[in-house]
């Protein structure tokens, strides 16, 4: 028997109807971003002329490492070059790396480090040399190839890193250097006393099974390298007398303008950048840092 039209009617409105939306209840939960995975596309070749230019770059910068440790009584052997690649594509790390068999690279950005490290090949040792906040510790402590995490800061910073490398299966335990702010200047981080230094030490050696604290980190005041770099090996001096460490601390100081100042007063790792790469282009947002 066929229904009446308005019984029809009567039933579209009940249940076709738009529903109404309560004014008081919470908006809907906005979809989660979905993080993309690191690139792991070849990667453009530099040209042949760029090439050459940071081959000569390297070729001189490592001539005046060799001078500057033979005037200072070292071996050139003990001192290592940090390239500092930061803002820079991975295409001249790749031809840097293939023209010379360098290994040691410098990063600043945790997502760029993440990228980098994701693209290039893992004989690469990577130096992350930017300040990094607690809750991005996950992000770069499980990379196998991170060679040191030269910022620590605080006790916190080092409990994050150690839980994150620890959780992944396989990995040795990945060196740490405490950032000094030798100049105590408030634009930069680091800690500011000997005491904060002894007591981050201490959470290192005895609190973090999957860090090994390797050195000391500082970055000069422009014209003030004298005092900053010998407070430097002064602390680490202490450091090691006390038996706060096992074995001779490492050193991390000296720049593009002032490596060579450093590695008079005991530098192990100059970190050089734009006298190897050339001036930076930063990000929106972002200028430089080390």
């Amino acid at each position: 028997m066929p229904m009446n039209p308005s019984v029809i009617d009567t039933l579209r409105n009940i249940f076709c109807r738009p529903r109404k939306q309560n004014p008081n209840a919470p908006p809907p939960p906005k979809p989660k971003a979905m993080s993309s995975p690191p690139s792991t596309a070849p990667i453009e070749p530099a040209t042949a002329e760029r090439s050459e230019t940071l081959k000569a770059n390297f070729d001189v910068i490592t001539s005046h490492l060799t001078t500057a440790a033979q005037a200072a009584d070292r071996s050139p052997a003990d001192v290592r070059l940090v390239a500092v690649s930061k803002t820079k594509p991975a295409s001249d790390i790749l031809s840097l790396h293939t023209s010379t068999g360098h290994l040691h690279f410098g990063e600043n950005y945790v997502q760029e480090l993440v990228e980098k490290a994701a693209q290039l090949p893992s004989t690469l040792q990577w130096h992350f040399i930017g300040h990094v906040q607690s809750n991005k510790a996950k992000l770069i402590a499980p990379i196998p190839n991170l060679y040191v995490v030269e910022t620590l800061d605080s006790a916190k910073l080092a409990k994050e890193l150690n839980k994150h490398r620890a959780a992944k299966d396989g990995l040795s335990r990945l060196k740490v250097f405490v950032q000094v702010n030798t100049s105590a200047e408030d634009s930069k981080s680091g800690i500011k006393s000997y005491d904060q230094l002894a007591e981050i030490a201490s959470v290192v050696v005895d609190e973090c099974p999957s860090l090994q604290l390797a050195g000391l980190m500082t970055i000069g005041e422009p014209g003030m390298g004298e005092r900053d770099f010998s407070r430097l090996a002064e602390w680490a001096g202490k450091l090691e007398k006390e038996g706060k460490v096992s074995g001779k601390l490492e050193l991390s100081m000296g720049m593009s303008d002032d490596y060579e100042l450093a590695i008079k007063h005991g530098s192990t790792n100059v970190r050089v950048g734009s006298a190897l790469f050339g001036a930076r282009m930063y990000p929106p947002g972002k200028g430089p840092k080390a």
